[in-house]
C-alpha cells in the first residue's frame, strides 16, 4: 500500500489552552498547565474516519543516547483496529471514542489542515513492554518536520 507522505501519528495534547479548544504539541503548553489528556492522535477526514494509513517514527536509546530510527514504522488498517509491527511485538490501536478536534498550536505540518483523533494501544502489554524490551518510544512524526 502507498501512503500519503502527509499522514503521521503525532504525540499531542487535548484541552483547552491560549487558543481555546484542541489538540497542541506538548511543547507550546503554557508554564504549568495541567494536562488533561496526552495521546498518540492521527489526522482523519472530514467525516471523522481514519485514512488508510500513517507513518510513525520510533526513538531508540542505544547506551542511553535517543536515536532515530532510519525508517518509519507503517500504521496499516486491520479491520477496525491500526496495528505496528514494531520491533518484536505487533501494536495494535483503535481510534479513540471521541469527537474529531482540530490543532490549534502554532507548528506546522501538512496533518494539521484535518481534524485529529486520539489512538489507544487495546493490547496494553505489548505497549507497556515497549521500552522495557526494546528501548523504543514511538514519537509519530519526526520533530525536524514541524515547522
Amino acid at each position: 500500500m502507498t501512503l500519503v507522505p502527509s499522514h503521521y501519528v503525532h504525540f499531542l495534547v487535548l484541552g483547552t489552552y491560549d487558543r481555546g479548544y484542541g489538540w497542541y504539541a506538548p511543547k507550546e503548553l503554557p508554564a504549568g498547565a495541567g494536562v488533561a489528556y496526552a495521546s498518540l492522535a492521527v489526522p482523519v477526514t472530514k467525516r471523522g474516519e481514519r485514512f488508510a494509513g500513517y507513518w510513525a517514527w520510533v526513538v531508540t536509546l542505544d547506551e542511553g543516547a535517543p536515536r532515530l530510527l532510519d525508517e518509519p514504522f507503517e500504521l496499516r488498517p486491520a479491520g477496525d483496529l491500526l496495528e505496528m509491527d514494531l520491533i518484536s511485538a505487533t501494536i495494535r490501536f483503535k481510534v479513540a471514542p471521541m469527537p474529531p478536534a482540530r490543532y490549534r498550536g502554532t507548528l506546522s505540518h501538512p496533518d494539521f489542515q484535518d481534524p485529529l483523533r486520539g489512538i489507544l494501544p487495546i493490547e496494553d502489554e505489548a505497549y507497556a513492554f515497549l521500552f522495557p524490551r526494546d528501548k523504543a518510544i514511538i514519537i509519530g512524526v519526526d520533530p525536524d518536520e514541524y515547522q
